[in-house]
């Protein structure tokens, strides 16, 4: 995987140590019902285990686009490290796609994020391990949008996580340049599994009681101007923000 300055990790996985089973990382899980988005595990691949570096130049992410609605659950990536010493930071974000909020260009992480979590990597060395990240907030994931998983770390280059690719198969994902932009295709995917409980509510039921009305217009306009993610529900349309195009979506599902 060649993409201008991209950092890549590989190695053999002869070399490697007993692999450590994953533990959550949330203490109070919510049970997923759904796979919204799934690829394999990193292991058995013809390359061994191998995966893209995390530091303070590069960032990583990966589209998925549910086939139905779903409210999310969690996020699942593997993560080796390449410190045998030191637990380096991951910052993860499910991001809305730059199409969808008016940014122009090709399809890419658009920098606003439905929700955010930060987190110790939980291995050392060339042993992955699966990390679970759970949802606080459970937004919407709308059929047919475009969302992105991003993750980050502080940690130095030599010293940093790695997020493995899965043993086999393409999907489409990004690595930031040195400028900051990103450079985004298909390209072997990143591990990454997505759980979902199917359904969502109806866009502008701001206070998820299925029904929309009166008080969800005075929900609306507590956030109004607000963006994401402190949004929320009110961001009817899941462009960033809350404005008038979210009144025009709630008052076409009145009732």
């Amino acid at each position: 995987m060649v993409r201008g300055h991209v950092g890549v990790t590989f190695r053999s996985m002869e070399r490697l140590r007993p692999i450590a089973l994953g533990l959550p990382l949330a203490l109070s899980a919510v049970a997923s019902a759904a796979v919204v988005f799934t690829t394999l595990g990193p292991f058995g691949g013809v390359f061994g285990l191998w995966g893209a570096d995390l530091t303070p130049q590069q960032r990583v992410a990966e589209r998925f686009v549910p086939a139905t609605d779903h409210v999310f659950d969690d996020a699942r990536i593997w993560l080796m490290n390449n410190s045998g010493s030191s637990y380096g930071s991951v910052t993860m974000r499910l991001e809305l796609d730059s199409l969808d909020v008016g940014q122009v260009g090709a399809s890419r992480p658009s920098g606003i994020a439905l929700e955010q979590w930060t987190f110790s990597i939980q291995t050392l060395g060339w042993n992955p391990v699966q990390h679970t990240v759970t949802s606080a907030a459970r937004p919407p994931l709308r059929a047919g949008r475009k969302y992105w998983v991003v993750a980050s770390s502080p940690a130095p280059a030599l010293d940093n996580p790695v997020w493995n690719f899965a043993s086999s198969g393409n999907a489409y994902t990004a690595i930031s340049q040195a400028d900051g932009s990103w450079a985004a295709g298909n390209a072997a995917a990143l591990t990454l599994t997505v759980n979902g409980t199917p359904g969502a509510p109806k866009r502008g039921d701001v206070n998820r009681d299925g029904v929309v009305d009166s008080q969800d217009i005075a929900g609306m306009l507590s956030r109004w101007g607000l963006s994401q993610p402190q949004a929320g529900d009110a961001d009817a349309n899941q462009d960033g923000m809350v404005d008038s195009m979210d009144i025009a979506a709630l008052l076409s599902n009145w009732g």
